[in-house]
């Protein structure tokens, strides 16, 4: 019996440290989203491109931050996971950046072309939704994209807002992730030579309702 107390001790220490962990991650954390002008979105960064799962985009992150250690990394994602097949994952279209502005540095600049990053420019983000989410460990950003996509989503369906978004944009600071869904101008984020999108889901034709005759 001693043996199963302590047994027991030990797995709800376990359970208590993963609970703890998780809420310190961000697990219950209240988040506002709201419609204004992002300031984090610079007009002038550094930029590879990434093709593929978005669940695997976090080499691509690491890698940019081993040369840029201490610089902000920002994302911005331009397909929806949900609108395009399974099978097709692997054509989906993104870009990992940091930002070259407001202290741009020549030998910065010539280290990531050289190794194969580009230059590219923004125009003003006039209008877009915005949210912030903690980043404190690993797990905040499982936790931050499991949260705040559906209720992106949700308050862009209730506004309606579907024709209006463009891409959307993770900054990623020292402490916080900022969810940024571009919303004026629509399609001014496009990189040039940015990939073809990937075939999307085709929806099924909506059902008429045939009215009975009075």
């Amino acid at each position: 019996m001693d043996l199963f107390y302590i047994l027991l001790g030990l797995f709800l220490l376990v359970v208590l440290a993963i609970f703890l962990y998780l809420l310190y991650s961000g697990l219950f954390y209240t988040y506002t989203i709201r419609c204004a002008i992002p300031a984090s979105i610079p007009n002038r960064f550094a930029y590879t491109f990434y093709i593929g799962p978005y669940q695997k985009i976090g080499s691509a992150c690491w890698r940019l931050c081993s040369i840029v250690p201490r610089s902000t990394i920002f994302v911005v994602y331009y397909d929806n996971p949900d609108k395009v097949a399974k099978k097709d994952h692997d054509q989906l279209r993104a870009a990992v950046c940091c930002p070259l502005l407001p202290e741009p540095s020549p030998s910065l600049e010539s280290r990531l072309m050289d190794e194969g990053y580009k230059i590219g420019t923004f125009p003003n983000c006039t209008k877009a939704l915005i949210t912030e989410f903690p980043y404190r460990t690993s797990t905040s950003i499982m936790i931050a994209v499991s949260r705040v996509y559906p209720s992106l989503v949700e308050y862009i369906k209730d506004y309606k807002l579907e024709d209006s978004c463009g891409p959307c944009i993770e900054v990623y600071k020292d402490d916080s992730i900022q969810f940024v869904w571009i919303l004026e101008p629509k399609d001014g984020f496009a990189i040039p030579q940015l990939p073809p999108p990937p075939p999307l889901i085709e929806e099924p034709p909506a059902s008429k309702e045939t009215k009975k005759d009075q």
